[in-house]
């Protein structure tokens, strides 16, 4: 397989992913919206017992801690986060799917807006997961601006071959 193609497929698999975010983000997002708090609390506790055993577990006490402090305006806020991250997320990966010039540069500057606010968040809660995210979030980046610089390349000689 030429490196090309190689690149090409790369790109593919991380705008898949991508729109799996995004559509996890929109599930995420409804949720939040449409039930109660203590119904998520309910939910995060089951979760929280079904994948971890040890009562020491960071993560488990983490989430635990979320939803104890989660409130109506937190909520709210959350849900709509979501919503509209998950939505630009999906839309743009579906444009990038489907070769649309404009959205490589939209996409590419929401892209590196999402990396900024990572960055910042990492830089309160020094979080490895939200490092290795936004670490995927950069190579997502460097993919689609050289997918772009191709797909530009091959039109415009695809151009130039049909005037002559």
């Amino acid at each position: 397989m030429s490196g090309g193609r190689l690149l090409h497929r790369t790109f593919v698999v991380g705008v898949l992913v991508k729109a799996f975010d995004g559509l996890v983000e929109l599930a995420g997002g409804v949720a939040l919206l449409a039930l109660h708090r203590a119904t998520i609390g309910r939910w995060i506790t089951l979760l929280t017992w079904q994948l971890s055993e040890d009562r020491h577990d960071q993560v488990a006490s983490h989430l635990q801690h979320l939803a104890a402090a989660l409130t109506h305006s937190t909520q709210l806020f959350g849900g709509i986060y979501l919503l509209s991250h998950g939505a630009v997320k999906l839309l743009l990966a579906v444009g990038l799917l489907r070769a649309k010039l404009w959205t490589f540069p939209v996409a590419t500057g929401c892209f590196v807006l999402f990396v900024a606010y990572q960055a910042y968040r990492w830089s309160l809660a020094h979080s490895p997961g939200l490092l290795v995210l936004t670490a995927l979030d950069l190579l997502v980046i460097v993919l689609t601006v050289l997918e772009w610089r191709r797909l530009r390349a091959t039109r415009s000689a695809a151009a130039q071959e049909r005037a002559m």
